[in-house]
């Protein structure tokens, strides 16, 4: 049970998340274990709303 448990702690990955807020509520719109893909997709939402602006 313990080897069990030490291994899944070993070999888990971490999980990044794109989250978005609005009136109706906050969801995660993106997971993804690669954390340069999570950061572009956040730029690339960062930059639509200044040009949207």
């Amino acid at each position: 049970m313990v080897i069990g448990g030490i291994l899944l702690m070993v070999t888990a990955k971490t999980s990044y998340h794109v989250n978005l807020s609005s009136t109706a509520g906050d969801f995660h719109a993106l997971t993804s274990t690669n954390r340069a893909y999570i950061e572009k997709v956040v730029l690339s939402i960062n930059d639509a709303i200044v040009k949207y602006q």
